[in-house]
């Protein structure tokens, strides 16, 4: 597109009612095509008249972020003290129209929200999120903030657990969450069979949990540190568990043990060996 071209961006926002608010807004072809893959792609393949018209059909509750989106082309600033709400579905557009300096600036001005002003939804749409987008560079300083709300919440495992209301939510998180806490050094717990009681009660109780496949379940096994569990929690309780039994072989379980009933010389020793506590957890949960 020329540097003279114009394009007009007509955003609809969808409705049940199947009503639209159409909102008109003028723009240089050059500078989309300038700020976005997406609209590159669109714009190169015309031909003739250039003075045309994008249509964005976006989420009834998205039309000012994607008002905001065009803004930030032309001003390269975002609206001040935005809301977290807000932020995230400027988040999702400039990913899914591949802006990414608007992507970026997004992320950076969520990530220097005060932790008080991300709340519990926010945290979960972040988790909800397709895995290709919180893989992307540009989206570590979401999930940063996102996870330390998290534990802000949950990061206390003796409390959540000794809390009917923080118990029931916990329960209803999502994988990546649980994933996430579980794999965290400041994840406070009194002993590390916490631990496992919380994530055998998302598995068996939660709507999600007991929706996961066996690869899953391992997974979140793997997060444990067994070998700070107790030797009584390891003697009387993994072995009645079934999905632990299937989940662990034999040797792991022992090695549990051994380490869990052995001196602090013995461990020393042992922390030499293969079944040892991994170099990614070599030590105690944050202590409560």
């Amino acid at each position: 597109a020329a540097a003279g071209a114009g394009a007009a961006a007509q955003i609809h926002p969808q409705q049940q009612q199947q009503q639209h608010v159409e909102i008109r807004v003028p723009v240089h072809a050059v500078v989309l095509a300038g700020f976005s893959e997406y609209f590159k792609s669109l714009i190169c393949s015309w031909s003739g008249n250039l003075n045309r018209t994008l249509t964005l059909d976006v989420g009834v509750g998205d039309a000012a972020a994607a008002e905001r989106m065009v803004e930030f082309m032309y001003t390269g600033k975002l609206p001040a003290a935005a809301p977290p709400e807000e932020l995230l579905k400027m988040i999702r557009l400039a990913d899914q129209y591949q802006v990414t300096r608007f992507l970026a600036a997004a992320s950076s001005s969520f990530e220097s929200l005060p932790l008080c002003d991300v709340n519990l939804s926010v945290v979960l749409e972040v988790f909800n999120l397709p895995q290709l987008m919180l893989d992307a560079p540009e989206m570590s300083r979401v999930i940063t903030k996102a996870k330390a709300k998290l534990l802000d919440l949950y990061g206390d495992l003796e409390k959540v657990w000794g809390q009917e209301v923080l118990r029931d939510e916990f329960i209803n998180l999502p994988l990546a969450a649980v994933q996430c806490l579980l794999a965290s050094d400041h994840t406070a717990v009194a002993a590390e069979n916490t631990a496992l009681v919380a994530l055998a009660g998302w598995i068996e109780e939660g709507p999600l949990g007991r929706t996961i496949t066996a690869a899953q379940r391992k997974q979140l096994l793997s997060l444990i540190r067994l070998p700070y569990l107790t030797s009584s929690f390891i003697g009387d309780i993994l072995h009645s568990v079934s999905w632990i039994r299937e989940s662990l072989d034999t040797r792991q379980l022992l090695n549990a043990f051994q380490f869990a009933v052995a001196s602090d010389s013995t461990r020393q020793r042992l922390a030499t060996y293969d079944f040892a506590p991994s170099a990614a957890t070599p030590h105690y949960r944050c202590p409560r």
